[in-house]
């Protein structure tokens, strides 16, 4: 198996040996050998400076001993048996592999021994940390654009205080070299702080690699803000990265729980990854009456989709459309319509905080001829409503994605063209945007070509922005008197070019159908927009988007 520029290897060897349990002479023989394991570094790590070897060590009867040697070097004690620590001096090795063999012996004399190679590299390593480190990641990778998140704990292992600069934990594209420049930054940092002898803080942070970023085995370390820059120390975990588009789909909550009729909640499971509530997550139904939120049947849908291991598009935070009475019935000043707009994302937001994976923070904010939508907030607030939505909604999750959400906006057009230049006006203004959602409304009158639709992928990608097809659907209620077969067929293709445009754009991470079936759309039964028909059966349009996904 690759591992990024040196390959790895990992042997584990167990020895029975020694005369057995000799303390009493009728007791019997104890000949198994104790196990050890090596949790940092890992196989393959590049290392440098002093760094902590850590790891476990257990036996049927009891441990005796855990020792560490290097290469070739005598064995050297550890701290501790059953959980045993090493401060690791690299200083004098050369850059390159080394062995590092840790043996346990029980109380009995039986042994065991584990070996993992790393990769030494302390001419570009930074200054050494005497801390004992420990690192975790998710074991089964992830997917570029998602969220990474990481844990550490760093030990002062010394019998002296020992002062560190700001903690934190960066993350290494592949082929990537500790000369080279960090590709992300996990939040929060520790510090700067003051380790008292044996004590350990730990950090649970977040980092995430852009959707553009390339796949494959990413290197997470820790790693110190120093006067002379960022130093790295201890030994990196690594995670592989792949690229995945994922499948949603809009459901509605009668639906969903609805069990007279089962079958939507289970084609929905088999055949999508996220949801997008409807209208559950609107603002005249979260907060019906003023000061009064109602989160029951949202609490009861992102539930759901956690216990199903699905991820959940809050729809939608801002709009001009369903407003409640209480906000419409009213005046209000601009400062008290911004205390409206930031409490309501607080509350909302902040609720689902680290569950709701990603918002559409402000839906419609524009005509079709690129000029502003004269909404309520844009007529008491002014335009800088957006931007207050987006810094209001960070705040509330910093782990969350935010877009910005529109139709017909698939192609290069005057409206396309004002809402990049605002989600670019914003990145330069500091203010969170990630991405911007196309609600993708069409039919065979109106659509993109695969062509043009990347375009508008591609400059996405340019200004450091990802695109999701949001609400997607063909509408056929034009072609009432074609056949069926024929009108499915010119679906499927309109769907089959949509799909393997975002395919084919790495900035492009998910598709979402406003539906799961014909029998339940805002189109109607002749409008026939979705991927199942009236019966849940898959249609033309389904098989196509599921071969050019992979899936």
């Amino acid at each position: 198996m690759h591992r990024g520029w040196f390959g790895w290897l990992v042997t584990l060897v167990f020895m029975g040996c020694g005369s057995g349990n000799t303390s009493d002479p009728g007791a019997p023989l104890d000949s198994t050998a104790p196990f050890v394991t090596i949790q940092a570094p890992t196989p393959s790590a590049q290392v440098s400076g002093v760094l902590g070897v850590l790891g476990t060590a257990s036996d049927d009867v009891a441990v005796g001993s855990v020792e560490v040697q290097v290469d070739q070097a005598p064995f050297a004690p550890t701290s501790g048996t059953t959980e045993w620590s090493y401060l690791w001096n690299t200083a004098s090795l050369s850059d390159g592999l080394h062995a590092l063999t840790v043996r346990v012996t029980d109380t009995s004399g039986n042994v065991g021994l584990t070996s993992i190679t790393v990769h030494v590299n302390n001419s570009t390593g930074g200054t050494p940390l005497p801390v004992v480190m420990a690192l975790t990641v998710s074991p089964n990778g992830g997917v570029i654009g998602d969220m990474l998140r990481a844990s550490a704990a760093f030990t002062n292992p010394g019998a002296q205080p020992l002062r560190l600069s700001r903690l934190r934990l960066t993350a290494r594209a592949p082929g990537g070299t500790l000369a080279e420049a960090t590709e992300v930054d996990f939040e929060p940092a520790l510090g700067p702080l003051t380790l008292a002898p044996g004590e350990t803080v730990r950090l649970e942070a977040l980092g995430r690699p852009l959707a553009t970023a390339p796949t494959g085995d990413w290197q997470v370390l820790p790693s110190a803000d120093e006067e002379g820059g960022l130093t790295h120390f201890g030994a990196p975990q690594t995670v592989t990265l792949r690229r995945q588009v994922r499948l949603g789909a809009a459901t509605h909550q009668k639906r969903l729980f609805d069990a007279g009729e089962p079958v939507y909640q289970q084609t929905f499971l088999s055949h999508f990854d996220s949801l997008t509530p409807e209208y559950e997550m609107k603002i005249a139904q979260l907060q019906p009456t003023q000061g009064h939120f109602d989160f029951a049947i949202a609490d009861q849908i992102v539930a759901f989709a956690e216990a199903n291991g699905k991820q959940v598009r809050g729809h939608t935070l801002i709009w001009g459309n369903s407003l409640p009475a209480w906000l419409t019935e009213r005046s209000w000043t601009r400062e008290e319509l911004i205390q409206v707009l930031e409490t309501y994302i607080a509350t909302v937001v902040g609720r689902y905080r680290g569950r709701i994976t990603e918002w559409d923070v402000v839906n419609e904010a524009f005509l079709d001829d690129g000029t502003w939508r004269q909404n309520l907030w844009w007529t008491t607030i002014g335009p800088e409503y957006i931007a207050l939505a987006f810094q209001a909604a960070h705040r509330a999750d910093p782990s969350a994605k935010l877009f910005y959400n529109d139709y017909s906006i698939e192609r290069i057009n005057s409206k396309s063209n004002a809402i990049l230049t605002l989600a670019t006006s914003l990145i330069a203004q500091g203010v969170p945007i990630d991405g911007i959602g196309m609600q993708a409304h069409v039919s065979p009158n109106y659509y993109p070509t695969q062509a043009q639709l990347e375009a508008v992928l591609s400059r996405l990608e340019a200004a450091g922005l990802e695109g999701q097809l949001t609400e997607l659907d063909v509408n056929l209620t034009k072609l009432a008197d074609t056949p069926g077969a024929e009108k499915f067929e010119l679906q499927a293709q309109i769907y089959q070019g949509m799909v393997a445009a975002c395919q084919a754009r790495p900035g492009c991470t998910r598709i979402t159908t406003w539906g799961i079936t014909d029998k339940y759309t805002y189109l109607g039964s002749t409008g026939a927009p979705l991927l199942f028909d009236t019966q849940y059966g898959p249609k033309r349009a389904m098989e196509v988007t599921r071969r050019t996904l992979g899936r």
